[in-house]
């Protein structure tokens, strides 16, 4: 599999396992900042990288034992263990009988748990296809071409409404 890899493009795959980011990738591999993007989404997209790339995640893995299945076992687990309580100690190390609560921890695993499952994210996703309605704009009374004018301008800004409506 390595043998069919140029040297630039093994340069590639190893730097794109530091932090999972083609474009950094490119570029810390020697390929023009210009053109980084591009050749980061080619380079993704050949099957002898991909693999490449794959064998070399399952390698990091088998090696350091850190895999998705630890990390996610670990955020529940403390998860569960801040939902409990801690007991208060005194100065001499001795339990008061208080208990303290840790829902900033417990929260933090929530929210990394979350992004995992992808119940909220930073960017918005996009599927499908937007529908298109049209207007017959020769149908619509005055009172509608100004509500129109009002939500075009409130929207886009004054300038946009005079070539919107001039059109019509």
């Amino acid at each position: 599999m390595r043998d069919k890899l140029t040297p630039k493009q093994r340069m590639f795959v190893n730097e794109y396992l530091v932090d999972l980011n083609g474009t950094n990738a490119a570029i810390r591999a020697g390929y023009s900042q210009d053109t980084a993007y591009a050749i980061a989404s080619e380079n993704l997209t050949k099957p002898e990288i991909s693999k490449e790339i794959d064998r070399k995640i399952l390698e990091r893995e088998r090696r350091t034992e850190l895999t998705a299945d630890y990390v996610l076992s670990t955020i529940h687990e403390t998860i569960e263990r801040c939902k409990q309580g801690e007991a208060v100690l005194d100065r001499e190390g001795r339990e008061t009988g208080e208990w303290k609560f840790d829902p900033n921890s417990v929260l933090k695993g929530c929210e990394l748990a979350g992004k995992h499952l992808k119940l909220f994210t930073d960017k918005l996703e996009v599927n499908g296809q937007i529908q298109h309605e049209y207007i017959d704009i020769s149908r619509l009374t005055e009172g509608d071409l100004a509500s129109l004018e009002r939500l075009v301008e409130s929207a886009c800004g004054p300038q946009s409404s005079k070539s919107a409506t001039d059109q019509g």
